[in-house]
């Protein structure tokens, strides 16, 4: 997680409390939770997890488009 992503995610779990993790395979919305914590120790990053708000509703059996790039890219965290 670099110093931007890691900022980024404190400053929503601040204002927020927590901040949307969506989970895609083959672009299409597999999973979703919110992200309550986040630990960064010896170069690892581990997110503490709860099930996803209402807002996950919005998106099941959605598809993303995760933009350009490899034609490999089937699994993807937004």
């Amino acid at each position: 997680m670099t110093i931007a992503m890691y900022a980024t995610a404190a400053i929503a779990r601040h204002t927020h409390g927590s901040f949307p993790l969506v989970v895609t395979v083959s672009s299409f919305v597999a999973l979703g939770a919110d992200v309550v914590a986040i630990d960064v120790t010896g170069g690892r990053t581990v997110l503490t997890l709860r099930p996803p708000g209402d807002w996950f509703d919005l998106l099941v059996g959605a598809r993303l488009d995760s933009g350009s790039g490899s034609e490999r890219r089937w699994l993807s965290l937004w």
